[in-house]
């Protein structure tokens, strides 16, 4: 499985192991600046930290000691499709690919959405995970967020339809069903997409509670906050 879309703890109930900090990953943790006091650690190694936060949301924090697998950011089409790729290994799909500065250094931001019943037969709607990707030279570091829907789910996509539909004037469900799930980048992609167009960031704030606007408010706020060492900014892959 690839690190970066490595099954985040909401699929999983994990035991907390609580390991000492001066660990790797809890030293990338300081230099970031991720504040983890609200927070409840499920799991913990070396290089890996899980939490919980009290809004139902899982963050992931990951050190790996190798080369990242993300490519030159001035190639979208390439970038998209590492993680196209790796989304639906892993059978999911690509929601958005997006690249950000921070000190400097040449970030990845991956979205990608799971059908719950690949984890859990019963269950219904989607999981999201973001990735936040900081690649070096020699290794990658991860901050990924993930939520869950529960409860009722498809509300979003239902009530983007009807908004959709009013605004283009279609008045034929089939034919705004044609075109409301596809590839976000490449049409050639439809037919093993997930990406719906209720996903676009744009109605966000009209689902503040959606697991995927909690997701990206949650992942936005930490990368915002990232303060980059020396030593990461030199060995970073991509300035």
């Amino acid at each position: 499985m690839r690190f970066a879309t490595r099954i985040s703890v909401f699929l999983f109930a994990l035991a907390a192991t609580g390991l000492a900090h001066g660990s790797p990953v809890r030293d990338l943790q300081h230099e970031l600046g991720i504040d983890d006091s609200k927070w409840t650690v499920a799991k913990e190694t070396e290089s890996e930290i899980d939490w919980t936060t009290p809004g139902g949301e899982a963050v992931t924090l990951m050190v790996h000691q190798r080369p990242s697998e993300m490519t030159d950011p001035k190639d979208k089409k390439a970038l998209q499709a590492v993680f196209r790729d790796e989304a639906r290994d892993e059978k999911g799909g690509l929601v958005e690919v997006q690249t950000f500065v921070s000190s400097g250094v040449t970030c990845g931001l991956v979205t990608m959405k799971f059908p719950m019943n690949v984890f859990n037969p019963q269950a219904a709607g989607y999981g999201y995970q973001i990735n936040a990707i900081i690649p070096m030279k020699n290794a990658s570091y991860v901050l990924q967020v993930a939520a869950a829907e529960s409860g009722t789910t498809g509300v979003r996509e239902a009530t983007v339809t009807i908004i959709d539909m009013q605004q283009r004037k279609i008045k034929d469900l089939a034919q705004e069903a044609a075109g409301f799930r596809r590839d976000p980048y490449d049409s050639k992609y439809d037919a093993d997409a997930l990406y719906m167009i209720s996903d676009d960031r744009k109605w966000d704030k009209a689902f503040p509670d959606h697991p995927l606007t909690r997701a990206r408010r949650l992942i936005d706020t930490l990368i915002k906050g990232w303060k980059l060492s020396a030593k990461t900014r030199q060995d970073a892959l991509f300035k």
